[in-house]
Parts: C-alpha cells; sequence; structure tokens
C-alpha cells in the first residue's frame, strides 16, 4: 500500500470520526487539535485506523504528537505496516 493510499484512507477515516472535516481538504499538516480532536475522539479514531488496517497501535506510538496531524498518523501506520 502506497504513502497516498494509506493517507486517502486515514483521511476518510478522520471525516467519519470528525463531523464537520472533509477528507478532501485535509493536508498531511492540517492540525486535528485545531479541529477538535479531543481524547475520546482520539480513541476512536485509533480503533478504526486499527480495524481498516488490520494493525495495533503499539504503546509508544499512542502519543498526542502521532494523532496530530494525518500525516503523523499516516507515519505511524507505515511504521507499523513495515514492522
Amino acid at each position: 500500500m502506497t504513502r497516498q493510499e494509506i493517507f486517502a484512507r486515514i483521511s476518510q477515516l478522520i471525516a467519519a470520526a470528525m463531523p464537520g472535516s472533509d477528507p478532501g481538504s485535509l493536508k498531511e499538516t492540517t492540525d486535528l487539535y485545531d479541529l477538535g480532536l479531543d481524547s475520546t475522539t482520539a480513541v476512536g479514531l485509533m480503533l478504526e485506523i486499527e480495524d481498516q488496517f488490520g494493525l495495533t497501535f503499539p504503546d509508544s506510538l499512542i502519543t498526542d504528537t502521532t494523532f496530530q496531524t494525518p500525516g503523523a498518523l499516516s507515519t505511524a501506520v507505515e511504521t507499523i505496516l513495515a514492522s
């Protein structure tokens, strides 16, 4: 799976988890906390990503920084898939 495909899927999941966000307008550097991401939404988003990609986030990647931007989430998924 390419980085672009991962980013597109994550953008869709972000839009589903955060009503009012448009997956087409999300950029790699969009600050999700500025869009209203909170801890409850982040956990739900993480669970959806795990389900959609068939992976489990290691504790080391469950950080504010990982969930800061769509790009950071894409990098985390790439890292997990590559391991």
